[in-house]
């Protein structure tokens, strides 16, 4: 074997073990950035869920101003105080 073949091979052990480390940093980097994209949905589900139970507050305001004139209602009915 010549020197430069085996230099060759010797650099293509190297190039391997090289591309497996840098395979494996990936792994531990991606994973936890794939849980932290998982995670972002489901914030954003909640709060699409927040949003759409808070868009009746005009309806719930009316509601209320509604209820408040039902004591006055009642009396002028019954000729009473409440």
């Amino acid at each position: 074997m010549t020197p430069a073949s085996s230099l060759t091979w010797a650099g293509l052990v190297a190039g391997v073990g090289v591309l497996g480390f840098v395979g494996a940093l990936l792994s531990r980097t991606l994973t936890p950035a794939l849980e932290i994209r998982r995670y972002g949905e489901d914030v954003v589900a909640a709060i699409d869920a927040i949003a759409a139970n808070t868009n009746a507050g005009a309806e719930l305001l009316r509601t209320r101003d509604l209820a408040l004139t039902v004591p006055a209602l009642a009396r002028r009915l019954t000729g009473e105080e409440l």
